[in-house]
């Protein structure tokens, strides 16, 4: 082989190896973009999900309250129930004891 056939082959060989490498830089700038892409999605739902719970926490917070509000509510009308109750009870007994002295009385006066 002369010289320049040598060289022709070796050029060519060289741009064969250009055109491998430049098709597989292509091949992998384009893998980049598309996990640049899926990245920025990822983190797209990774936020809105963080602000969906954040929201839900805040929910959960208020409902808790809600319902905090609620029991103390609901405490004050048992204890107001309650307190009611032994009233009329009270009442009720010092009547029957009245109608009980009257009756007494009634029965010692016969």
């Amino acid at each position: 082989m002369t010289v320049s056939q040598l060289e022709q082959k070796f050029k060519k060989e060289l741009k064969d190896k250009i055109d491998e490498n430049s098709t597989q830089m292509g091949q992998l700038n384009a893998t980049i973009r598309r996990l640049e892409k899926e990245n920025k999605a990822l983190n797209e739902r990774l936020e809105l999900n963080s602000k969906s719970l954040m929201l839900e926490a805040g929910g959960v917070e208020k409902r808790l309250e809600r319902v905090t509000e609620e029991r103390d509510r609901l405490k004050e009308e048992f204890e107001s129930i309650k307190a009611e109750r032994d009233r009329k009870v009270d009442d009720m007994r010092r009547q029957f004891d009245r109608e009980k002295e009257l009756l007494k009385q009634k029965n010692a006066d016969l």
